[in-house]
């Protein structure tokens, strides 16, 4: 089974205690029109920086937490929390200045969240001069693998100190991913990686993201201006943005579309993104791990734990279940040229019935005309009325599987017409390819594609074979074998 770990891993930002209480809602309250919840329980759990190390943990990784609380009334159940979880609280500073975070939620069936209680110091009157974090942190760096900034803007990161770790972490290479929020992209300049959620990223560029256009844009935007190679933009249940300086790498649907609740989502995937960084997992395989966490996550009640047991099942399922991921939908189109924007897509069609060297050559030469090569697949009825009742020798599932085991190709679509004019109509390429046997000007599709000034490319056809003439080759080969005596 694939293991993340045990990689050391350390933790600075803001510790935050979540209490939930829990009750049952019968009625409205006699005093003014709100609901009364009927108190039943209460309970603890950690959240914020806290909550993220206890992902990295059940991630199986070696995690240290920097953090400071508030010496009050919570500093002792906080502890208790944290060594209960498995998390050392001897970098947990605790000051009589400093006012612990709380967040109260208030839930009713069904763990309806009614109400949202804060209890924290709004203007941070901290100074961090007082606290020996920023000579813990130049002592002690240098051991780990990845430092993860946990920013909750609770009083213990400021520009500053902010700063002053991530050009500590430079000096000894280390790679420094921040968990931002809504302050200024100055505070972040220099770190390897930031995550941001829309309404941190819409904060932080002040730019739309009311689309995946646009969230892509204020990503790629950010990701500039601060100097990062990546940003990490989680976009709820539309799923993850990966960019780097140059542009899109990776955009990827969450794996639920109704979320249970939200409440820890952030911190479980950059948890498992970290996690699976500093195991050395390539980054576009790495989001795909925290998208799966996140998506377990929203299903759970609370700033939930989730472990890698769980992640890896869900990993596996999921593998499954897109074995096929190569082939479209009608209704993908639209959608998959909003997301390569910024790329060449490429179209080609054709029956694919017995495929041969001649179908290998044209889909590789179409392939290189552009970064996206989607083909179209003529389905069995279409190729019935085309060529004939005996048409076709393989069915339309298995040329579409076919079709999408190959390399150079990046999705598949099948389609009843005729011809593809609808599927180019919805996909919008920029590119239209097909063989040399065609005239430019008949292809099908050709008076869309240069409508938004794309291109028509036939290919040159090297080899002088066809499906029709394997058929043939077939049936003069083996004419009258079947009357033989064994």
């Amino acid at each position: 089974m694939l293991m993340l770990g045990p990689k050391k891993i350390l933790v600075v930002g803001d510790v935050i205690l979540d209490i939930s209480c829990k009750g049952k809602v019968n009625r409205v309250s006699p005093e003014a029109p709100i609901p009364a919840l009927l108190y039943e329980e209460m309970e603890y759990s950690l959240g914020g920086a806290a909550n993220l190390t206890s992902n990295l943990i059940a991630a199986g990784q070696d995690v240290t937490l920097v953090s400071i609380i508030g010496s009050d009334k919570y500093e002792n159940t906080l502890r208790e929390m944290l060594v209960e979880s498995g998390i050392s609280d001897k970098y947990i500073f605790s000051f009589e200045k400093y006012t612990t975070c709380v967040k109260y939620r208030f839930r009713a069936q069904n763990d309806q969240q009614l109400l949202r209680v804060d209890v924290e110091d709004p203007n941070h009157n901290f100074t961090r001069d007082d606290t020996p974090v920023l000579a813990l942190l130049k002592e002690v760096v240098g051991d780990f693998d990845l430092v993860i900034i946990s920013d909750y803007c609770k009083g213990l990161l400021d520009e500053k100190l902010t700063q002053s770790i991530i050009h500590i972490c430079k000096s000894y290479g280390i790679r420094v991913i921040i968990d931002v929020k809504n302050t200024t992209i100055r505070k972040y300049k220099g770190a390897n990686i930031l995550k941001p959620n829309l309404q941190e990223l819409s904060f932080l560029t002040k730019k739309p993201v009311k689309n995946i256009e646009e969230i892509i844009a204020a990503s790629h935007y950010l990701c500039k201006k601060s100097g990062a190679e990546y940003v990490l933009t989680t976009c709820g249940s539309a799923g993850m943005v990966l960019v780097n300086p140059f542009g899109l790498i990776k955009y990827i649907n969450s794996t639920r579309i109704n979320a249970h609740d939200v409440t820890g989502a952030g911190d479980t995937a950059i948890a498992y993104f970290g996690a699976a960084l500093a195991n050395n997992i390539e980054v576009c395989n790495a989001m795909s791990i925290a998208n799966i966490a996140a998506g377990i996550q929203v299903m759970k009640t609370g700033a939930a734990v989730i472990t890698w047991q769980e992640v890896y099942e869900e990993l596996i399922q999921l593998s499954e279940k897109n074995a096929n991921r190569k082939i479209l939908q009608v209704s993908d189109l639209s959608s998959l040229r909003e997301l390569y924007s910024t790329k060449k897509i490429v179209f080609t069609n054709g029956c694919f019935d017995l495929l041969h060297i001649g179908h290998i050559h044209c889909l590789l030469s179409a392939s290189n005309y552009g970064d996206i090569l989607v083909v179209g697949i003529n389905s069995d009825s279409s190729i019935k009325r085309i060529k004939g009742e005996e048409r076709p020798v393989i069915p339309q599932n298995e040329r579409v599987e076919i079709l999408s085991a190959l390399e150079c190709v990046d999705y598949d679509i099948l389609y009843e017409e005729d011809t593809p004019y609808h599927i180019i109509s919805e996909l919008q390429p920029d590119v239209l390819v097909k063989g040399g046997d065609y005239d430019a000007t008949s292809i099908v599709g050709c008076d869309i594609v240069k409508k938004r000034g794309g291109e028509i490319q036939t290919v040159e056809i090297k080899h002088n074979t066809s499906s029709t003439k394997i058929i043939e080759r077939i049936l003069n080969q083996y004419k009258g074998k079947n009357n033989e005596p064994e």
